[in-house]
């Protein structure tokens, strides 16, 4: 909900929890940009389906 409101991706999110938790940045930086770019297709997805 906190993403959504300030128009922030799941990298960037996911990226400072997963290193805060002992990640190391070389292992969390593919994850961080995975996950923002999946949260970009489904947002394209849901704005071309409305």
């Amino acid at each position: 909900m906190a993403g959504g409101i300030y128009k922030i991706g799941g990298g960037s999110l996911l990226g400072p929890i997963l290193v805060g938790r002992g990640a190391p940045v070389a292992t969390v930086a593919p994850a961080a940009l995975a996950s923002t770019f999946v949260t970009s297709i489904v947002g394209a997805a849901t704005y071309a389906l409305r």
